[in-house]
């Protein structure tokens, strides 16, 4: 049976945002303003009841834009077919809905996941926001599920850590590289292979400290950056970290 939303103008300052949505990102809300006073608004707010409040489920970039343009009330569709007690499936609306709108960066994920308390979405947010300077987030979140690209897992809620204490030491160990010798020499793309590489090699500890000593080699020497693209980076971590990882293990 279809569902129908009751659509009714309700005043701003009786909607509130709600946990489990993304941030509000300043770029995207100007944008909104810009297109509202240009064009006027020809779209509702989707907000949840509960009590005699309302929560924006999906429109929180509008509905800040409209506010800052002096809306005291816009018009919503009130969803009244969600459990507001049930953070899962409002969440679940909430990424689906907004999804198809501004896309929804890996960040947005893992704070609409680390604010329904998933104890890895909560460290990884942390980890995102402390190295955010030096590493990228699709370079974080690489270190802690061991993906390269798209993360599908991550998007669902189903992160899991291969080695949480290794990624601790490995974010820290190359935010420090990243400071040392920038981001023009140690490009996202080729940190995100790299992280994919060692996070999935049986000796991850071993093969990180070659990284670094293969690095320090090549850029102390080398006025060139660590290669970015795949099969170029492919090819100089096969002949140089794998051969330092090599030299290193004779040491011993």
């Amino acid at each position: 049976m279809l569902k129908f939303a009751d659509v009714a103008m309700i005043a701003t300052d009786k909607i509130e945002f709600v946990e489990g949505n993304r941030d509000v990102a300043e770029n995207h809300k100007e944008k909104m303003k810009s297109l509202i006073e240009d064009y006027g608004f020809a779209d509702t707010i989707k907000v949840m009841k509960q009590g005699r409040r309302y929560y924006a489920l999906e429109g929180q970039h509008r509905l800040r834009a409209l506010t800052e343009l002096g809306a005291k009330e816009v018009p919503c569709s009130i969803i009244d077919w969600l459990d507001a007690e049930d953070f899962d499936e409002v969440q679940h609306f909430i990424i689906n809905m907004n999804a198809h709108n501004k896309q929804w960066s890996l960040y947005d994920y893992v704070k609409s996941f680390a604010d329904s308390g998933i104890e890895e979405y909560k460290h990884l947010r942390h980890q995102m926001i402390v190295y955010s300077k030096t590493i990228s987030n699709g370079v974080v979140a690489t270190m802690y599920d061991g993906v390269k690209r798209s993360h599908k897992q991550l998007k669902e809620g189903k992160l899991k850590f291969p080695n949480r204490e290794f990624s601790d030491l490995m974010i820290e160990d190359i935010s420090k590289m990243v400071s040392q010798w920038g981001k023009r020499k140690l490009p996202a793309q080729a940190l995100r292979q790299a992280a994919f590489m060692i996070v999935n090699t049986n000796e991850p500890y071993a093969y990180l400290r070659a990284f670094k000593l293969a690095v320090s080699n090549h850029l102390s020497s080398s006025p060139e950056p660590i290669p970015d693209g795949d099969d170029s980076f492919a090819f100089w971590f096969e002949n140089t970290v794998q051969e330092t990882y090599k030299l290193l293990k004779n040491v011993k």
